[in-house]
């Protein structure tokens, strides 16, 4: 559900159950670069969890600015979840120094949060019995669409060091690694919910994706989208219950029956781009401190609930 205010409520189910709503705020392509706007660009802050997806700004030319950004929001969140997109692919070096100087910053002063680069990488909220898995994870398009990949790396991003194949062979990468940690975490701790974070969309649903029945005859979803439909772990995962991701240029947030997971992005995108786009609004995952009794198949009555 998207909704609330602020921090970490409950629903407490009298005598048997305690829902804990752990809330994260989720957003992605503020393309700061575009105006330069990292020191007047302000996240709201409502949880105390910030998740940015990629393409935040330019690392290569604003490297100081961009820096100074997530340096500043540390001091509102007490964990930022951070990955990146395709285009700052050869940035990462940059991220894992301002990673180290974050610790030592937290370490000097405690109104530091905790930065946490994801990449291919698994973090444990503990105290919220939830366990967060981030990547970039790249798609895996038909072979006759590869071409256009090479094309949009040399021509549109200006990459000359990143090929199709690279981009192919990084997203069996993580979706290799994301099958391992979802499969090992639901046979070691089947009652712990995961939350999947990714830079490029898991799926060509229209929900997902914003295209319709509009006819893609350049393969442009491919570039941002992958078709995990029956793949692990999109299917037959049932402990991850959000997978939030960008790269569409539309917004999204719905719960898809099949696999009972929230889909969901918040994306700024370029100047009027994704009008829907929020600083403060918020994701709810619900976590139960009781995981040995079950909700019964029923409505809740109002007196079940305060």
């Amino acid at each position: 559900m998207i909704s609330g205010r602020h921090g970490r409520g409950t629903i407490v189910r009298k005598s048997f159950l305690t829902i804990t709503m752990v809330r994260i705020q989720i957003m992605s392509d503020l393309h700061l670069e575009q105006d330069e706007s990292y020191n007047r660009f302000e996240i709201t802050q409502e949880t105390g969890y910030l998740a940015l997806l990629g393409n935040v700004g330019n690392l290569t030319f604003h490297s100081e600015q961009y820096q100074k950004f997530l340096e500043h929001h540390l001091r509102s969140f007490k964990i930022i979840f951070y990955v990146l997109g395709p285009k700052e692919e050869d940035a990462k070096k940059v991220i894992r120094k301002f990673g180290e100087r974050a610790k030592g910053l937290r370490d000097r002063d405690s109104e530091y949060g905790e930065f946490v680069f994801l990449d291919n990488s698994r973090y444990d909220l503990s105290d919220e019995n939830i366990t967060i898995l981030g990547a970039t994870m790249f798609t895996n398009p038909p072979r006759d669409q590869m071409f256009r990949l090479d094309t949009y790396y040399r021509n549109e991003l200006e990459i000359r060091s990143w090929t199709s194949r690279q981009h192919i062979e990084a997203h069996l990468e993580t979706i290799a690694y994301l099958s391992r940690e979802v499969d090992q975490l639901a046979k070691q701790d089947p009652e712990r919910s995961i939350i999947i974070l990714t830079h490029h969309c898991p799926t060509l649903s229209s929900q997902a994706i914003g295209r319709g029945h509009k006819p893609d005859v350049e393969g442009l979803r491919y570039r941002f989208a992958a078709d995990l439909k029956n793949q692990h772990p999109w299917a037959k995962a049932e402990n991850v219950k959000l997978w939030a991701f960008r790269g569409t240029c539309h917004n999204c947030d719905y719960f898809e029956w099949e696999t009972g997971r929230r889909i969901y992005s918040n994306q700024r995108g370029y100047p009027g781009q994704c009008r829907d786009f929020k600083t403060f609004s918020f994701v709810d995952i619900s976590t139960y401190d009781d995981p040995s009794e079950s909700v019964p198949d029923r409505p809740w009555t109002p007196e079940e609930v305060f």
